[in-house]
């Protein structure tokens, strides 16, 4: 009996599952530009890739079904009927209306997609063409009609993964940018006259701009191409912004960029600068009309087709609704991408080396479970500190450190170059300390960033701690918590991304550390440590390797707040953070930034998108500078 429904159902619930996957992949289609919960996002990939399983395999049944005539009784009256719903199934095999590509490298596999996509389509065609015995004129037309509309729909996803390869950027920058470089003194005289416009932008007081009025950034930036000064002279108007424009602004560029690699959202697709995605995006609006014209038409020729009573009442409810839904789909489209353009989540991952351990140490049984089964380390990286909203405060910080250098350091190439290469110099220098703690920054880059990491740490637990808040004010706490969700953002960097921290970066050193900090607790009985306790013991046993080096690093940053002058002390810690944001971000490839536009956009692309803003100087701009040396790291 059940094997009896199951068999007279299956194509029903088959077509109804699949264009219930599309609205899934439409509705939650926004949130990837968010960091959402492991679970959701690994559900929102089986989606992705189950919607194009589902539809395949309810095109086999269907052709199955079909290969064994009308005379079965689960299909009499319905045959011709079925074979409507092929072109309706193959639309959601050709793509979903609002994803183009879920990971950035399928963009450069477009002419696959042509391949696979026609092959499905010429054997439906031969499946239709050989089954087809109605004489039902207006159903032949509807599927007909629908059968075009795949198509075309195939050739579409084609053009939208190819108009957002890489390959097909680089080639369109080649061809209509010129970047041949000139003699050294012309490059020279070019710079000279950038870093003049820009200090005059910066210095002038005006009326303030909206985000809108700022061009958009060249999608060359993400290409690692040298964009030339006279170009991004426009830009510079982000200076005429307030902060809250200016934050507005850097989201803009970055959700531009998302959409269009990611989407089908075709209104960004003129204002980055590829004339092959505005014929595109053109080509899209164009079959986007003819698909709802397509759908009307094919639905009117439905109802009122003469042989409608022929049809078994279930399967013609099952069509109308696979084409209605099919349309309002294509609507739902335009709702979803205007709803969640220019929006990201304002999210700053955060990870801590003393708040794992501390983490661990409460988990000890599970942790010696995961021993058992060799899996301590996929433990570790499932463990994720609650990430902190102060995206905008941060951005805000780095704005002013940008504007502080323009105003009162940059005046020539040569102080733009070496502004552009400083990690913490400027500010040790500036608070007279570079003599004390200039040993610190200057260790390869990913070791300083564990010392400063635990510094912070160190002296945020020791002022409370140790002075129970008393020599602190209101506004030193909100300078101590800015350090520490910018240390605690550099480390999440270090353990989950270190290519984006700086290429070449070793994630080894955060296990180092760790080793350190647990070798120091072997032997302690209270297994259920929490932080303050640790950062005491670190005060009291940590006296060699990385941990001991932090300790005397925060030992020296101490000093200020004995003294009485704790808000010294967190500036220096703000602006060696703050220059060690902007470092990185300088040093990150374009096409990193990209790739994690897809799946929650890292912190580090907002700091990387104002500086290029704001004139400073680019990644491949550093890379193909005459004479590069960066002062205090021998591996850059």
């Amino acid at each position: 009996m059940a094997q009896w429904w199951w068999e007279g159902r299956e194509l029903r619930i088959l077509v109804l599952a699949s264009l219930s996957a599309q609205y899934f992949l439409v509705l939650f289609a926004g949130v990837r530009k968010f960091h959402i919960p492991p679970w959701l996002r690994v559900s929102f990939r089986l989606a992705h890739i189950g919607s194009d399983a589902l539809a395949i395999f309810t095109l086999a049944t269907l052709f199955s079904r079909q290969k064994n005539g009308p005379s079965c009784s689960y299909a009499r009256g319905s045959h011709s009927l079925e074979l409507l719903w092929a072109p309706i199934v193959l639309m959601h095999l050709g793509g979903q209306v609002v994803i183009t590509t879920y990971k950035i490298e399928d963009n450069e596999q477009w002419s696959r997609h042509i391949l696979t996509s026609l092959s499905k389509v010429v054997v439906a065609l031969y499946v239709f063409y050989k089954s087809w015995s109605s004489n039902d004129k207006s159903l032949l037309a509807a599927t007909i009609l629908l059968f075009f509309m795949v198509i075309i729909r195939c050739f579409q996803k084609a053009l939208d993964l190819k108009s957002s390869s890489f390959n097909a950027l680089r080639k369109a920058s080649s061809s209509g940018i010129s970047i041949i470089r000139g003699t050294y003194v012309t490059e020279k005289r070019r710079l000279d006259k950038f870093i003049k416009k820009a200090r005059k932008v910066v210095h002038r007081d005006g009326p303030r701009g909206s985000p809108a009025d700022l061009p958009r950034l060249p999608y060359q930036l993400f290409l690692d191409f040298p964009c030339l000064y006279s170009d991004r002279v426009g830009i510079l108007n982000f200076w005429l912004l307030d902060p809250k424009s200016a934050y507005q602004a850097i989201e803009r560029a970055l959700s531009a960029m998302t959409s269009f690699l990611y989407t089908k959202d075709d209104t960004v697709k003129p204002y980055l600068g590829s004339k092959e995605a505005s014929a595109t995006a053109v080509f899209r609006r164009c079959t986007q009309i003819l698909a709802y014209a397509t759908l009307i038409v094919a639905i009117c020729l439905v109802q009122t087709s003469s042989q409608k009573k022929d049809y078994n009442s279930e399967d013609t409810w099952v069509t109308l609704v696979l084409l209605w839904g099919t349309f309002v789909l294509e609507l739902v489209y335009l709702g979803v991408q205007t709803a969640f353009r220019d929006r990201f989540s304002g999210r700053v991952l955060q990870h801590s080396l003393i708040g794992l351990l501390a983490h661990n140490r409460r988990h000890s049984r599970l942790r010696t479970i995961a021993g058992w089964l060799q899996c301590k380390d996929f433990l570790d990286d499932c463990w994720h500190m609650k990430p902190i909203y102060s995206c905008e405060e941060i951005t805000e910080l780095v704005r002013q450190h940008v504007e502080s250098l323009w105003k009162h350091c940059i005046l020539d190439n040569e102080t733009y170059r070496r502004h552009n290469d400083t990690r913490g110099e400027w500010t040790l220098t500036s608070k007279r300390c570079l003599g004390e703690l200039g040993w610190s920054i200057r260790r390869p880059f990913d070791e300083s960033i564990i010392l400063w990491h635990l510094a912070t740490d160190l002296c945020f637990q020791a002022i409370d701690l140790m002075f129970h808040g008393e020599v602190t004010s209101p506004d030193d706490r909100e300078c101590a918590r800015r350090c520490r969700e910018m240390s605690n953002y550099m480390m999440h960097l270090l353990f989950d991304n270190p290519e984006m921290l700086m290429p070449g970066s070793r994630k080894s050193l955060f296990t180092r550390a760790y080793q350190e900090l647990e070798d120091m607790l072997r032997y302690e009985e209270e297994a259920r440590l929490n932080e303050d306790q640790i950062t005491l013991l670190v005060f009291e046993r940590c006296h060699r390797g990385i941990t001991g080096d932090a300790l005397r690093l925060a030992e020296s940053l101490l000093v200020d707040a004995y003294h009485g002058d704790a808000t010294r002390m967190w500036k220096v810690i703000q602006g060696v953070w703050v220059e060690v944001l902007c470092f990185s971000a300088g040093r990150c490839r374009g096409y990193l930034h990209a790739e994690t536009l897809g799946t929650g956009v890292e912190y580090l692309s907002y700091v990387w998108v104002l500086l290029a803003h704001a004139g400073m100087e680019t990644f491949p701009e550093k890379l193909q500078r005459e004479g590069l040396s960066v002062e205090g790291d021998d591996r850059v």
